[in-house]
């Protein structure tokens, strides 16, 4: 017999001891034993994850979409501005990430927001994102558009400014800038950094794919010095080796993939610095504004690495080993009258573990350059996979209960990115609380801080997109605040010899117990939204107030060898605004409890 019949019975025998094994017939059992198998119950489906906010614990939201006017529409941008002139603040807000602007009316009568009937700008303009701001100091919000100039925007624009009038209603006519090239602007920061009473732009590059779609160019910063009618000269010189060019490369050797900044006094010398975040793990800057006497002009030199701020501790150790940072927001979230930063930062699954995650920054001395002590965060669940997109952000009392919180939009990483809101407790720490006060839904686009209702409260305007979860219908959300404290107020700055709006202003607020320190700016971060202007203010239920003192972003004395900034102080006369909604406060000394257009009334 042949090997391969020997193997072929061999495997005939195997399969017959088996068969016989298996069709053996059993023994006799018990009728019990007998009866049928009990069908293993199907495992459960998993349920389907909630994108809406869930039922808050606490009565601190209601949705108040429909009652405003906004439901069935949908957005990714906010700007929270009174466009029309009439005191009260309206909305626009952007369909889209590129698309045309929607402008909003706030009617008084029907408590709501109303679509208008016609055109502010005349003709079809698109914009990845707006700024309003007053530009020639006329009491009417002037709107700069910027365009990111990506592959899918239709059109590349340079950035353009309108000015805007009430003749007869809210036009908007298109200024001649002197502002010609259109670059990858991810952000357009109004401030004055002069103090000249005229305000100027800060301009973040972001890649450039006009040369070549596979190898985008970084191009440096700029600076655009205003003259307070509509003209802007470029002065980006006076960021310090920032246009360095090496003519062998073509390249910009200091550029960085700018995506994110706004402003802040972080040494509280009454001049503007500047914040500016970077992607793709490049360094964040710390632009501290500076006197040169050899040019007898100001400077901006990056003190980022001494401040650790430009990355973590082992990133600044890599040209590239920062983090994705879409925003640097500066307040004093502690009350110890040093400026701190939170950091905003886009992580993903597949990062290694030496990525920037998002953080607060803690100042930790009043010696120059600032220093601040870094504590790093995330929103992980503990499965394993996750993603986080920290894509804007805002510091508000938003419980009014005399904390700073934090309010972030995570975004972009369905079902686990929501709206975070970091509520500040009593110990000076901060624990999310979004889910207990019912506004932790998925996919936050634009959030701004408003107070549609006029109550005095900070109330929530947010968009929710279908970024990588298609089962999500886009809307727009407006949660209104339900706090009850009466020890709180609002602060909004009117200017004369400074900006209209007082923007690049330090507030502090002296109490019995501490000192309150709010900095104002119109926006902040990447592709900007807009919040309502305005700090809000809360005390302690044992604490009065003493004083208000504004340093007003103006020069009262300029000369080679002595600069003095404004200063005011309120003393008299503001214990009864306590409790009101409003509290304006005019570079002249004067003082109101309600929206005023000119401080010379």
């Amino acid at each position: 017999m042949t090997s391969k019949k020997v193997l072929i019975f061999i495997l005939a025998l195997l399969l017959s001891s088996c068969s016989s094994k298996h069709n053996k017939p059993k023994s006799s059992q018990s009728s019990k034993s007998k009866t049928a198998a009990k069908p293993v119950a199907p495992k459960p489906a998993a349920p389907k994850p909630t994108f809406g906010p869930t039922t808050p614990n606490e009565k601190a939201f209601a949705d108040a979409t429909e009652k405003m006017g906004l439901d069935g529409i949908s957005g990714t941008h906010f700007y929270s501005v009174d466009w029309s002139g009439d005191g009260y603040t309206d909305l626009v807000y952007l369909p889209l990430h590129y698309s045309v602007p929607k402008f909003l009316k706030y009617s008084p009568k029907y408590q709501k927001f109303l679509p208008i009937k016609y055109n502010p700008f005349g003709k079809v303009i698109r914009g990845s994102y707006l700024v309003f701001v007053d530009l020639n100091k006329d009491s009417v919000l002037d709107v700069i558009v910027g365009t990111l100039n990506q592959k899918t925007e239709l059109e590349k624009e340079p950035i353009r400014i309108f000015k805007g009038s009430h003749k007869p209603h809210y036009d908007l006519q298109e200024m001649s800038t002197g502002i010609k090239v259109a670059s990858a602007s991810s952000s357009i920061i109004p401030f004055d950094y002069d103090l000249d009473g005229n305000l100027d732009l800060f301009v973040t590059s972001w890649y450039d794919f006009t040369e070549s779609p596979l190898r985008p160019k970084l191009l440096p910063d700029k600076i655009l010095k205003g003259d307070g009618n509509f003209k802007f000269q470029n002065v980006s010189y006076l960021l310090t080796d920032e246009n360095k060019f090496r003519k062998s490369t073509g390249k910009y050797t200091n550029a960085v993939a700018s995506f994110g900044a706004s402003i802040c006094d972080v040494d509280q010398n009454g001049f503007p610095d500047i914040l500016s975040a970077s992607s793709a793990g490049m360094a964040n800057r710390l632009w501290m504004n500076l006197y040169d006497r050899k040019h007898k002009d100001r400077v901006f030199k990056n003190y980022a690495k001494e401040a650790n701020l430009e990355a973590d501790d082992e990133g600044q150790f890599d040209a590239k080993g920062g983090g994705n940072s879409f925003y640097l927001n500066c307040s004093d979230y502690n009350d110890d009258k040093l400026i701190d930063i939170a950091v905003g930062e886009l992580f993903h699954s597949y990062d290694n573990e030496q990525r920037d995650r998002s953080s607060i920054l803690t100042g930790s001395q009043f010696a120059f350059p600032p220093k601040f002590i870094r504590t790093e965060y995330h929103k992980d669940d503990g499965s394993g996979s996750w993603s986080q997109g920290d894509r804007r952000a805002s510091w508000v009392d938003l419980d009014s209960d005399g904390y700073l919180d934090l309010i972030v939009d995570n975004s972009g990483f369905p079902p686990k990115s929501r709206l975070i809101y970091f509520k500040q407790e009593s110990d000076r720490s901060f624990a999310d609380q979004a889910e207990a006060f019912g506004i932790n839904f998925t996919n936050p686009s634009g959030t701004v801080i408003t107070d549609f209702n006029r109550d005095g409260y900070a109330d929530i305007i947010s968009g929710q997109t279908n970024v990588r979860e298609s089962e999500i219908k886009p809307r727009i959300f407006a949660f209104e605040n339900q706090a009850k404290n009466k020890r709180r107020f609002r602060v909004i700055l009117r200017g004369i010899k400074s900006n209209y709006h007082g923007i690049g202003a330090t507030i502090k607020v002296t109490t019995s117990k501490r000192t309150i320190t709010r900095v104002v700016q119109s926006v902040a971060g990447n592709l900007p939204s807009q919040n309502e202007e305005g700090e809000f203010i809360t005390l302690f239920k044992d604490e009065d107030i003493a004083k208000i003192k504004v340093t007003w972003p103006y020069l009262t004395l300029n000369t080679p060898e002595k600069r003095e900034v404004y200063t005011k102080t309120y003393i008299k006369s503001l214990r009864p605004f306590v409790g009101k909604n409003l509290i304006v406060l005019c570079e002249n000394g004067r003082v109101y409890g309600d929206r005023v257009k000119s401080c010379n009334e």
